[in-house]
C-alpha cells in the first residue's frame, strides 16, 4: 500500500516495476546509449560500479568509472563536459 503522505505515483513498487520493465523494453537501445551517473556515495561502492559496468558494458559516465566526471568545475555540467561534444 502506498505511503498516505506521498502521491501513489511516487510508491517504490511503482518506480520499480517501471524500471525494469523500460529496462525490458530498452534492451536493444541500451546497447548504444550511455548511463551519467552521479557520485554520491551510494553510487560510488564496488557493487553499483560493477552493475553499470555489467549493465552497459562500460559506457557510463561518473565518479570512479570508465569515462570520469570532470574536477568539481561548478560552470562544467558532465553534459557539457562529454555528451554534447560526442553527439
Amino acid at each position: 500500500m502506498p505511503c498516505p503522505s506521498h502521491p501513489p505515483w511516487l510508491h517504490h513498487s511503482k518506480y520499480t516495476w517501471r524500471r525494469v520493465q523500460v529496462m525490458k523494453l530498452l534492451i536493444i537501445v541500451r546497447r548504444q546509449m550511455w548511463i551519467q551517473h552521479a557520485g554520491a556515495p551510494a553510487h560510488f561502492s564496488i557493487v553499483s560500479r560493477d552493475y553499470l559496468d555489467a549493465a552497459f558494458h562500460g559506457c557510463w559516465i561518473g565518479r570512479g568509472g570508465p569515462e570520469p566526471w570532470p574536477p568539481r568545475t561548478p560552470d562544467l555540467t558532465p553534459l557539457d563536459y562529454f555528451v554534447w561534444g560526442h553527439v
